[in-house]
């Protein structure tokens, strides 16, 4: 990892339709909050390191701590819900994705934060990342 900046802000730059999910249901624009990215983001790493490192890098017992550290960041938003549609061979049919795009700065106490976010850029984010959905770009 390159040194990253001591930074009270960053925007991720958000590239494909960043779908973050509650209860089910897509967060629409206007209700995404830091910690629903930051705990997204964490539940993919880990799964990630579980699967490919079989270990978790120092977080099991630190993710409550780190996400209430999110919660406290402040943020604004430039962001869009975009759709797209695709053909699944499997079920035979289009389906509609969608997520926010468009710019997303946080503010705040981001140290702990700030390497998961880099991370993240590389492992995309929230629903269907697999599928190349949830790329995003820091700036500071």
């Amino acid at each position: 990892m390159p040194p990253l900046p001591d930074t009270g802000a960053l925007t991720l730059n958000i590239a494909t339709p960043l779908r973050l999910q509650s209860q089910g249901h897509p967060v629409p624009p206007d209700r995404l909050r830091p910690r629903t990215l930051f705990t997204a983001l964490l539940r993919r790493a880990s799964l990630l390191f579980e699967l490919h490192a079989a270990a978790l890098p120092g977080i099991a017992g630190e993710a409550a701590r780190l996400a209430a550290s999110a919660e406290r960041l402040t943020d604004e938003r430039h962001l869009e819900w975009k759709d797209w549609t695709r053909f699944s061979r499997r079920q035979q049919r289009e389906m509609t994705l969608g997520g926010v795009v468009g710019e997303w700065t946080l503010i705040g106490d981001l140290a702990e934060l700030l390497p998961w976010f880099w991370l993240g850029q590389w492992l995309h984010v929230g629903k269907n990342a697999t599928m190349g959905m949830g790329r995003y770009a820091l700036t500071w």
